[in-house]
């Protein structure tokens, strides 16, 4: 697979600020929608579009759900394609559990006029694994350069853990699914390749998913045993 099947060029305007806005769990299902009202859910993506102004949208994961989500997903489609700004989504652990699956759905947003998404390459987890590199064009003898990488994961649905439970007894469990260490090592490994094409300059990078990585619940629970300290975090 080239590079060009899951990294995407985006360019920005020199001296101005890259504005993204995000949306997270819009959920539209084709039967009833959050607080069963798809006209509010639309109309304050509406508002934000027309307040932020964004130059990207992005999106983290359950844009739909239930379990007829096909016209749904076209639903979205439609919505996004319609403000005629470049969008970037990614899976969440609904998007895909009813009757659209993976391919279906990642078909639908390849095809979308102004969708960036990516399938990403074979053998990593998941599907939608992508990179969008914020550009700097060449300007002189200033060859272009990356201002910054995002990264987007599909960090899956569900999965079996092995927990300790009473007495010390090990047990499974259904739990999230969460991001897999080939992703985490292609992360890396991608940052290495743009730090060389960037001149040995690394760039700054963000990651947009669904399940937040493992580490943050093990900062909730430091943060829980400190008394809830506002100096360690709060949220």
């Amino acid at each position: 697979m080239n590079e060009e099947d899951y990294i995407v060029k985006f360019y920005k305007e020199p001296g101005r600020d890259l504005v993204i806005l995000n949306l997270a769990d819009v959920q539209f299902n084709d039967l009833f929608d959050l607080f069963g009202n798809r006209n509010m859910t639309v109309e304050t993506i509406k508002r934000l579009v027309e307040r932020v102004k964004p130059d990207l949208i992005t999106l983290t994961g359950d844009q739909v759900w239930g379990f007829r989500t096909k016209s749904s997903l076209r639903f979205l489609c439609r919505l996004m394609d319609g403000f005629g700004v470049p969008w970037a989504p990614v899976l969440g652990n609904h998007d895909c559990s009813g009757r659209a699956d993976k391919e279906y759905t990642a078909a639908h947003y390849r095809k979308s006029e102004l969708c960036l998404f990516r399938n990403g390459p074979k053998g990593l987890f998941g599907c939608g694994n992508y990179v969008v590199n914020i550009m700097l064009p060449a300007r002189g003898a200033e060859a272009e350069r990356i201002v910054h990488s995002c990264f987007f994961f599909d960090s899956g649905a569900k999965a079996e853990y092995m927990v300790r439970g009473e007495g010390g007894v090990r047990e499974k469990i259904t739990a999230y699914d969460n991001v897999k260490y080939n992703q985490i090592s292609w992360y890396r490994a991608m940052l290495g390749e743009f730090k060389r094409i960037n001149g040995g300059k690394m760039p700054p990078s963000s990651i947009f998913l669904h399940i937040p990585i493992l580490q943050y619940a093990s900062a909730y629970e430091l943060w829980r045993a400190g008394g809830f300290d506002p100096a360690m975090g709060f949220g």
